[in-house]
């Protein structure tokens, strides 16, 4: 059974399951995917369908709160969404301290049309942080449970009040969320052609390599990453953007990134955003904690 907007709602308040069934059928996959791109790198797959289940648990017992004269039900569920998988993230364990797992990632972006853009994927998980005693001790570092803002200064450890504790830091990750750079690519009309076009990325760069045409719509580029003077910056990811791109899948590995891009037309140019670039910041840091 298909159910107007008004339906819906209508169908939410008198606790009709149906209604709450299809809520969850026609909104599962956007839900999904915006608590994927806030929780992936952090959280297990488990974590964010929980995290679906529970936004939409919320969207049946606070429907009442929902207005319709301010927002569309899609948007008033994409809000609930946000917010709780931004709880979820708060307490997780250290996400910005010490060195992702692995330098291998994916990002896969769609733009939707009226629906709105979907964007996921990202950093792998960092590896956990551990602070040693005087005897030897480790204990890992979490975030508190009622963390509610960043930066996180204070963090829960199972040690003993008065114990010398010692933190060994190997990096730190951090993204610029904005745009980096924007570059024109001209697509040969098949085969392959070489760019050799640098980007700057803020904290490192990267070098447009190539790009192969798959099919009139759709192209590959490979870029060498971290082409910069500063050897102790990587890059681990960063999106595209552009008004012709329809969607992408990217590969992450090391100092070489490979995307295919999915255009909405053929053209022989287009304009592309780099944006909100992630590094990992290798250091040897020590810190004394109290």
């Amino acid at each position: 059974m298909e159910y107007s907007q008004v339906e819906l709602v209508r169908g939410i308040k008198n606790r009709d399951t149906s209604a709450y069934e299809y809520m969850i059928s026609k909104y599962g996959r956007i839900t999904y995917c915006l608590a994927y791109q806030i929780l992936s790198g952090t959280h297990s797959k488990e974590d964010i369908e929980e995290c679906v289940a529970d936004v939409f648990l919320d969207a049946w017992v606070k429907i009442g709160a929902y207005d319709e004269e301010k927002a569309s039900f899609r948007t008033w569920l994409l809000i609930l969404t946000k917010y709780k998988a931004l709880t979820y993230r708060r307490k997780k364990a250290l996400d910005a301290f010490g060195k992702p797992q692995e330098l291998q990632a994916t990002k896969n972006f769609e733009n939707l049309g009226k629906d709105g853009m979907v964007t996921a994927g990202g950093p792998a998980p960092p590896e956990p942080i551990y602070a040693t005693d005087q005897a030897g001790t480790k204990y890992q570092l979490t975030k508190p449970d009622n963390a509610k803002a960043w930066p996180i200064t204070t963090f829960d450890i199972d040690a003993s009040k008065d114990s010398k504790l010692t933190v060994k830091l190997p990096g730190l990750m951090a993204t610029y969320k904005k745009v980096a750079d924007r570059f024109t690519v001209n697509i040969p009309k098949d085969g392959e052609k070489v760019l050799s076009q640098e980007v700057d990325l803020f904290a490192q760069k990267a070098v447009v390599k190539n790009i192969k045409r798959l099919s009139p719509t759709s192209a590959e580029l490979t870029f060498a990453l971290n082409t910069g003077a500063d050897k102790n910056v990587k890059i681990t990811c960063f999106h595209l953007d552009g008004p012709d791109i329809k969607k992408y899948s990217a590969n992450f590995d090391g100092d070489t990134a490979v995307v295919t891009i999915e255009f909405f037309k053929e053209a022989d140019a287009y304009d592309i955003d780099i944006s909100w670039p992630s590094f990992v910041m290798n250091g040897n840091w020590t810190i004394n904690l109290k």
